[in-house]
């Protein structure tokens, strides 16, 4: 004889279950799939330093991430084509052969640009 499961009304999907968002009405992020990113589209990427950091404008610092940036203009199949420093980020207009190339790039640039990396 099959005995029948009772299922009860905790975990899974359900209106108001979640994280709620701090400020609006949208929490995060979008966890959806990226578009194809395509060589002819330029993506804008940004770039953050964790917290804590000096300030990256400063001019012995900023020198060092340009000359990070410029051994970085075109590597892994990525371009960049414009860029802006600000106190602590980075944003960057690239030209990608796609995600893959993307990713590989953008690890290999924060490497990098990592404190203990950065040159003198």
């Amino acid at each position: 004889m099959q005995l029948g499961f009772a299922f009860r009304n905790h975990g899974g999907r359900r209106a108001g279950s979640g994280r709620k968002p701090k400020n609006g009405r949208k929490a995060g992020v979008s966890h959806g799939p990226r578009p194809v990113l395509k060589a002819r589209h330029p993506v804008h990427v940004t770039m953050k330093l964790s917290a804590g950091l000096p300030n990256i404008r400063h001019h012995s610092l900023a020198t060092a991430v340009f000359e990070v940036l410029r051994k970085a203009k075109d590597r892994y199949g990525t371009r960049l084509v414009q860029l802006s420093v600000q106190a602590n980020h980075v944003h960057m207009i690239v030209e990608t052969e796609g995600k893959d190339a993307l990713s590989s790039a953008m690890q290999w640039l924060a490497g990098l640009i990592a404190p203990d990396e950065m040159p003198a």
